[in-house]
């Protein structure tokens, strides 16, 4: 091709070019095309399962008490401020490694979670990484350096739980959206039920413990008040704080409401194997051309 070198390339050329060195082009992107089909089937298959959620209303008295709100953070009890407020603390739960801890406690899933290898669809279950994890004798073996140790802390964990959690608020109605992602389709979907499940007992017992508090030191003061306008006003967060502890009692979904439950997702949700596939050949074929070229520059002579 004899022009290129001044920049500019005629539609002969090209085809001069393409036939001089075509062999190298198609044994280049030819085999760029078999890598990238290589590729693209060794990766595993992942499977996403989403919930939707309402943060459940305040069944505490704000507006009541809103004329008190002074009195009441003097005395340590938080008025909820907001639907947007409780919302972020719904969201910055779901995104604490406490959180997760707590999971981790209460739940045997830190093998899926971390050790899975792969899903054998004929048996229903999670087949793990031999290298990581007796399944068998439920014993941690992966050989690690100090600090870490065989069985992974909450920190490792929640490296991995960000990657296979994802959560999203939709301002305008409220809603929330958490999905997961996972090897196994059916561990994706039970995660999801786990972790709505604790979002609401998380939730719920911190609103108990906090109006208990309240009350046993609203109660004392009541006692000690000598003004009546303030005596009015501690009685009144008083009776908030004991409906908020009926409520914790009697709401299972004290921090949302399911609108839509989590479901074993049928389809994968990645590897896009065509889309690697077409990739990998154009990337090949470029590699090609500019192969080619270097190489046509190459036996150019000098001058």
């Amino acid at each position: 091709m004899e022009e290129y070198t001044q920049g500019e390339i005629n539609l002969k050329d090209l085809v001069d070019f393409l036939l001089k060195y075509k062999f190298i082009i198609s044994t280049i992107t030819f085999f760029g095309a078999i890598l990238s089909v290589l590729y693209a089937l060794t990766l595993s298959n992942y499977y996403q399962s989403s919930a939707l959620l309402k943060p459940t209303e305040s069944q505490s008295s704000s507006s009541t008490l809103s004329q008190f709100g002074g009195l009441a953070s003097l005395t340590g009890i938080r008025i909820p401020s907001g639907a947007s407020s409780e919302t972020q603390l719904i969201i910055e739960t779901l995104r604490s490694r406490d959180f997760l801890g707590r999971i981790i406690l209460n739940y045997d899933v830190l093998a899926d979670l971390l050790a899975t290898d792969y899903f054998d669809h004929a048996k229903g279950e999670i087949i793990h990484d031999i290298k990581q994890y007796n399944k068998e004798k439920k014993l941690w073996i992966r050989d690690v350096n100090y600090p870490f140790k065989p069985k992974p802390s909450v920190l490792e964990a929640y490296e991995t739980y960000m990657e296979t959690f994802r959560v999203e608020h939709n301002e305008i109605t409220d809603y929330i959206t958490i999905y997961v992602e996972h090897k196994s389709p059916v561990f994706a979907k039970n995660f999801l039920e786990i972790i709505i499940t604790e979002l609401n007992k998380s939730l719920k017992e911190k609103a108990y413990a906090e109006a208990d508090m309240a009350l046993n030191y609203l109660r004392e003061e009541i006692v000690n008040e000598k003004i009546n306008s303030l005596k009015e006003a501690l009685i009144q967060l008083t009776e908030s704080q004991l409906n908020t502890k009926m409520v914790t009692n009697i709401k299972d979904d004290y921090a949302v409401t399911i609108i839509d439950k989590p479901y074993i997702p049928e389809k994968k949700s990645k590897p896009q194997r065509s889309i690697i596939c077409i990739i990998g050949t154009i990337l090949s074929f470029l590699i090609s051309m500019l192969t080619a070229y270097f190489i046509d520059r190459r036996r150019q002579p000098e001058g």
